[in-house]
């Protein structure tokens, strides 16, 4: 070793550098996928404004966006081209995402696809600054915000009018009912309920049984109207972007 650096002395006593074990800071990422660019800028110009990530991708399909790291929110608008609740969630898988949130129009039919993949809130466009900084922290923190106003008439004419087999929902399906409505993914239900994943699964398909569906995207549109939606409207009068 030289007993000099840049012609200063070294102590023998001292190595001339000293490292630190400090990991660096994991990246958070985003990825928004939208086939309308107008849509497309209006979610970038939205997460941008509140800072909860540090790298926004944009794509105009959910082929493009499966490639690339891990992703600590995705953003799917709900009248992407293709949009179905297997690719959204093989999308999810792919980029191992923290957080899934919908985007786009009340009433849209992709949203019935994106909350049966998990989709935790819905972004509107007319969100202040503020409200989005909230919602996508909600988001990244696990939690479930979708307005009321996201059924759209549309989708409320496929629902059947007698509401009464939810009530024959035992407690226990109830719960997992509710936390159906919530948006939340079968592994988030049981860990909230304190079961395993295959107790959920059997709950859900007691569940559809009594409503008379067969999935998720049917059992939510059956349900919401029942058991109510997981929050208040986050329309506001202000729009700091417009995604429709």
């Amino acid at each position: 070793m030289p007993d000099s650096l840049l012609g200063l002395p070294v102590p023998a006593s001292e190595t001339p550098f000293a490292f630190e074990n400090h990991p660096l800071p994991t990246p958070r990422t985003a990825v928004i996928v939208a086939s309308d660019q107008f849509a497309l800028q209006g979610i970038i110009a939205l997460l941008a404004q509140v800072g909860s990530v540090d790298t926004i991708e944009a794509h105009d399909s959910l082929d493009t966006a499966m490639a690339g790291p891990t992703a600590a929110l995705i953003i799917v608008h709900a009248g992407a081209a293709g949009l179905n609740t297997p690719r959204v969630a093989a999308l999810v898988n792919r980029r191992q995402a923290g957080a899934l949130l919908a985007a786009g129009c009340c009433g849209s039919s992709g949203l019935a696809a994106l909350r049966a993949a998990g989709a935790c809130g819905l972004l509107t466009g007319q969100e202040t600054p503020g409200l989005c900084a909230s919602l996508f922290q909600l988001a990244l923190a696990g939690g479930s915000c979708w307005p009321a106003a996201a059924i759209g008439p549309e989708e409320n004419r496929i629902l059947p009018s007698d509401p009464d087999p939810a009530l024959a929902l035992t407690a226990r399906q109830r719960e997992v009912a509710v936390e159906l409505v919530h948006g939340h993914s079968n592994k988030v239900i049981a860990a909230t309920l304190g079961m395993t994943e295959g107790t959920v699964k059997i709950h859900l398909t007691a569940v559809y049984r009594t409503l008379g569906v067969s999935n998720r995207a049917t059992a939510l549109l059956r349900l919401l109207p029942i058991l109510g939606a997981a929050a208040r409207p986050v329309n506001s009068g202000k729009q700091s972007g417009d995604i429709r």
